[in-house]
């Protein structure tokens, strides 16, 4: 067990030099990038560096840098507006176009003018051929919905999970249900929730109900566009595990990065071990080539915001530039944003970039180098981002990996959670309801644009405002409350507001700063926790609630009625959430 711990961490640690490397050239393509100077620049032998590049990126360091150029470019070229052949020949440093015109035909397959004109995709990064020696395959593709029946293997006592590094997990540790030699492939994945405490996952495809045996957990994989590598096994299982390791290596560390890939994180990645091949299922947000596009749901939604933050997070993101890209508001996408997530969206990206600034420069002694990569995360020089992560932190950068920073993933989370809810089918007659907008305690922008939702409304749940108090719509008794909470388009201003009041009929006169609303009647579909009284921690409840309920209307998104608004309602010390579905 030793023996297969030591080489995978001495594969990383090389890897890891070399992904410093990658970055720098990735920042640095239209500048001198010899084998002789990236040598010097890194302090590595020529001769070690280039055998790195053969070994790991499948092609000499020249070449590779001249294929990475190329694409930029293409990427340059079919941009609307961007710089013509002739601008990005003397822009990459081509004496002529024709020159240009050879090298880009030969790196992309067509001369400029043809590729701009052809609507083609950028075509990826060459693949090496061999991964530890052992062949390597590729392919896209898409995989609809299925189920896995599985058990899940205890991870050693304080361990931190790692995605990328403790990959193959059963290999290593070994596991009573690991069956290399069976007729059957086994599926194996890392599930889980909050920060880093994920077990891990042995399973089979289930087919039918009949298929799950005493005892298995059944897990949901939703569909998703797929980047799928595969490699041959070894003769023995240190050999096997190693040469797995070196494919998930390569695909998440190298591949993505340098083909400009980004991962669905709301679907399963997942590993497949059967008698011939190990493979990688790597499920893709952005990267799909266009004759795949059509067969994958992108998402959208709210899911998709900290995936599209973390592609840009080295480039100055306004916020309102965020929340424009999905079509919001910059208010209404900072209150949602922290609805589920927790933090503001500024607290997440400074957050984000800190972490991963350390994570970066952990091995780089280079004092030139490490400046450069940390002003990429816009911070000044060492002493300013390391004086900005302790006071963020309380931890030394080089500590990063103690950091708590949870980063809830949706998906996961309701996969998670789903079995503490119940869900009942209501039709509901037409409700009335007097709302105010839910405001911050101070006039202060900032407060207002990152409203914590779930505590002001599971507070004004149980309240009654100085108006409410003193109209015949107040709560005599504790515990009698029946309110409701939903999100409402002011007419004059186009807002959208987050709204809460009592359920009121007979409305004859309206409290200052309140206005009616009336929600249609019809059949929905009524999510509540499976608790039988929510009212002591009904923050957290809340907070889960919106969580789930988003979670299920992704799930069941056929059956649900857009035409009609969702909403919250809390009586007898419960809260349901309100979806309305089709008949």
């Amino acid at each position: 067990m030793a023996g297969k711990a030591n080489s995978s961490e001495e594969m990383f640690k090389k890897n890891e030099e070399m992904e410093i490397i990658l970055e720098y050239i990735l920042n640095h393509l239209k500048e001198n990038l010899s084998l002789k100077h990236l040598s010097e620049l890194f302090h590595v032998k020529e001769t070690t560096l280039s055998r790195r590049f053969k070994r790991l990126y499948g092609e000499p360091c020249e070449r590779f840098v001249m294929n990475l150029r190329m694409r930029d470019a293409a990427r340059e070229l079919v941009e609307e507006g961007g710089p013509s052949a002739k601008e990005l020949a003397r822009k990459y440093g081509f004496s002529s176009m024709s020159a240009f015109s050879k090298a880009f035909k030969r790196a992309v397959g067509q001369a400029p003018r043809i590729f701009q004109k052809s609507g083609k995709d950028i075509p990826d990064m060459p693949l090496p051929n061999y991964i530890n020696d052992k062949r390597m395959y590729f392919k896209y593709m898409k995989v609809d919905d299925f189920k896995v029946y599985g058990h899940k293997i205890p991870v050693e006592e304080g361990m931190r999970t790692d995605l990328l590094k403790k990959c193959a997990y059963p290999l290593e540790y070994g596991s009573e249900y690991l069956d290399l030699d069976g007729n059957k492939d086994q599926i194996g994945f890392w599930w889980g929730g909050a920060k880093d405490e994920l077990d891990y996952v042995l399973g089979y495809k289930m087919y039918s109900e009949y298929d799950v045996p005493d005892h298995a957990q059944v897990f949901e994989f939703g569909a998703s566009g797929y980047a799928v590598f595969s490699v041959e096994k070894s003769d023995t299982l240190e050999e096997t595990l190693l040469t797995h390791r070196k494919m998930v290596y390569y695909a998440m560390a190298v591949w993505q990065k340098i083909n400009h890939k980004a991962g669905n994180t709301m679907a399963y990645t997942y590993e497949v071990f059967g008698k011939n091949y190990t493979w990688l299922y790597l499920p893709l947000w952005k990267g799909m080539p266009k004759e795949e596009k059509e067969a994958v749901q992108y998402n959208t939604g709210i899911d998709a915001w900290i995936p599209y933050i973390d592609q840009h997070i080295k480039e100055n993101m306004p916020i309102e530039e965020i929340a424009a890209h999905f079509n919001y508001s910059k208010r209404h996408f900072c209150r949602v944003f922290k609805n589920y997530f927790i933090y503001s969206v500024a607290e997440f990206i400074r957050k984000e970039r800190l972490c991963l600034a350390a994570r970066d420069i952990r091995h780089l002694e280079d004092n030139r180098a490490r400046k450069e990569i940390l002003c990429r995360y816009h911070f000044s020089d060492y002493e300013d981002f390391r004086e900005d992560f302790l006071e963020e932190f309380g931890k030394e950068p080089e500590n990063y990996h103690e950091v708590s920073f949870y980063r809830p993933n949706l998906a996961q989370y309701y996969r998670k959670n789903k079995d503490f809810i119940h869900i009942d089918y209501v039709e509901l007659s037409e409700l009335t309801m007097i709302g105010r907008t839910i405001q911050a305690r101070t006039a202060d922008d900032d407060m207002q644009d990152n409203l914590d939702i779930p505590d002001l409304a599971a507070y004004w749940m149980r309240h009654d405002s100085d108006e409410i108090k003193v109209s015949k719509y107040a709560c005599r008794d504790s515990g009698a409350e029946n309110k409701i909470a939903l999100w409402s388009t002011d007419r004059k201003t186009g807002n959208n507001e987050y709204v809460l009041g009592p359920v009121a009929d007979n409305i004859t006169e309206i409290p200052e700063g309140f206005k009616q609303i009336t929600i249609a009647g019809g059949k929905y579909a009524v999510l509540e926790s499976v608790k039988p009284d929510d009212s002591e921690d009904l923050t957290e409840m809340y907070r889960m609630l919106s969580r789930c309920a988003y979670g299920w209307i992704k799930e069941q998104r056929y059956r649900v009625d857009l035409d009609r608004l969702t909403f919250v309602r809390y009586y007898g010390n419960k809260l349901h959430f309100y979806v309305p579905i089709y008949e």
